[in-house]
């Protein structure tokens, strides 16, 4: 190698060391996407977000029909909804939910000990859990019940790792969403008692909470039905854990603040349905 060659690799080298922030910072970008689509998918929210239809529709049937209006295109709201709440733009509106305090490390420790067994067996089982698998749990337990000490094991899990009050507050947001856009009246110009109802219509009963208690810990039992208790026990300690709790946590607050965030994107967005060069941030990132 000649000298010349010789001084630019050093010097190439030496500014590198000088300046390890550039380093990452071309790679930066990259990286990060790469860990936080890896997150969603271990999260186990892409089988959660083929339910969302099926809540959607619910939830507008029973929200309109308790409105007793008729002002509303139900046909119209439901395609708007559909669209606006479909599995891509829900991923993309979790990564960047995620994106927001971004810790690469952390991200990618927590990744490692995903992959782990059996942490990694029950994940692939959560993955391969399909919408239809889940509508279908309560009868496929009525022909292959299990026994009060699995369904107990199950309930621990859910439990440890906040799915139960997870998609409560699914529901919630949900019903929170699609109130707001079918009751539009001034309630500075209601009664006290159209308020009450009003109010009452706003967030889901208590009897939510026992259905959807119910059809969780259905699914559960459906999605880990080929794993043991063991493996199953040691998925609980890792919920229990601070990694575990950590991700609980992430992976929540990605999924329920991209459910509001493109709930308020359909409400501007219908607000301003005259004007066809008005576009949602969310259209504008996904260039739609």
């Amino acid at each position: 190698m000649y000298p010349l060659q010789k001084s630019l690799i050093h010097s190439t080298l030496f500014i590198l060391l000088l300046s390890p922030t550039l380093t990452l910072a071309a790679s930066a970008i990259h990286t990060q996407k790469q860990v936080i689509d890896r997150f969603i998918s271990y999260s186990g929210y892409p089988p959660q977000s083929g339910q969302l239809p099926w809540i959607i529709k619910e939830t507008l049937a029973n929200s309109v029909s308790a409105s007793n209006t008729h002002a509303v295109d139900v046909d119209k709201l439901t395609a708007t909804l559909l669209d606006a709440y479909d599995s891509q733009r829900v991923r993309h509106a979790m990564g960047q939910q995620l994106s927001l305090g971004y810790d690469h490390r952390h991200y990618l420790g927590l990744i490692q000990k995903l992959e782990g067994q059996p942490t990694r067996k029950l994940l692939n089982m959560a993955l391969a859990t399909t919408p239809l698998d889940i509508r279908n749990a309560k009868q496929a337990l009525i022909k292959h019940p299990v026994t009060a000490h699995r369904e107990a094991l199950i309930t621990t899990l859910l439990t440890a790792n906040g799915a139960i009050e997870n998609a409560l507050q699914t529901h919630a947001i949900l019903h929170e969403v699609i109130h707001g856009l079918i009751n539009k009246t001034d309630t500075a110009k209601l009664s006290s008692v159209q308020k009450s109802q009003q109010k009452q219509l706003a967030a889901p009963t208590e009897s939510l909470r026992a259905t959807v208690t119910s059809d969780t810990i259905a699914a559960a039992l459906i999605t880990y039905r080929r794993a043991s208790d063991d493996e199953l026990r040691q998925y609980i300690e890792f919920y229990n854990s601070a990694a575990g709790e950590w991700f609980k946590l992430t992976q929540q607050n990605g999924w329920l603040g991209a459910l509001r965030n493109i709930g308020r994107d359909v409400a501007w967005q219908i607000q301003h349905t005259d004007n066809s060069d008005v576009q949602t941030a969310l259209e504008d990132e996904l260039r739609l």
